[in-house]
C-alpha cells in the first residue's frame, strides 16, 4: 500500500493537494468495504475503524485493514466491550451498551470529518472554561452524552 494509511496521508497533504474527487473515490471504497462486512453472513463488525486502519494505494485503491478486533455478529450475540480507539468510538461503545454495525457507521462518520478537515477528530475543540484543547476523556464523555460531534469544514461540496 504505497501511499500509507489515511491519517498519515491527510497530515502530509494539503486539502488543495487531495481533491474532493480523489476523496470521494476513497470514501466509496470504504463504503464498499463496510457493505461487504455488514452484509456478510453473519455480519462482521470491524470495531476499530479509524483513519489509521484505512490504507491507500495508487494502484489497488483504498482498503480497510486491522481486523484484529473484528467480530461476527451472531443472532443472539451481544457486543458490549468498549473495543476501539476512543476518538472514533460510537456513544454506545463508550457506554458499554449493546452495539453492532451502527457503531462502525459512527466511526465512518468520524473518518468523513477527517477527510473534510485533514485533522485528527476534535483537534479544533477548546474547553469552554479554560480555552485549552480538550482531552480524550472530555471527548468521550460528551460523545457518550450525544452533545459532541466531529467538526466538518463549512466549505464542503454539497
Amino acid at each position: 500500500m504505497n501511499l500509507g494509511d489515511l491519517r498519515s496521508f491527510l497530515v502530509n497533504q494539503s486539502p488543495a493537494q487531495f481533491s474532493w474527487e480523489q476523496k470521494y473515490q476513497c470514501i466509496l471504497s470504504i463504503i464498499d468495504g463496510l457493505v461487504y462486512l455488514h452484509t456478510y453472513s453473519p455480519p462482521i463488525i470491524h470495531r476499530d475503524l479509524k483513519s489509521r486502519n484505512v490504507l491507500l494505494d495508487s494502484v489497488k485503491g483504498t482498503k480497510l485493514t486491522d481486523f484484529g478486533e473484528s467480530r461476527a455478529a451472531e443472532a443472539n450475540d451481544t457486543m458490549t466491550n468498549g473495543i476501539g480507539t476512543h476518538l472514533w468510538m460510537a456513544p454506545e461503545v463508550i457506554s458499554g451498551t449493546n452495539y453492532g454495525a451502527p457503531a462502525d457507521m459512527h466511526s465512518f462518520g468520524v473518518i468523513l470529518s477527517e477527510f473534510a478537515t485533514h485533522q485528527v477528530p476534535y483537534a479544533d475543540l477548546r474547553h469552554p472554561d479554560t480555552g485549552l484543547p480538550v482531552n480524550q476523556l472530555y471527548v468521550m464523555n460528551h460523545v457518550r452524552e450525544g452533545t459532541l460531534h466531529p467538526t466538518f469544514d463549512v466549505s464542503l461540496p454539497q
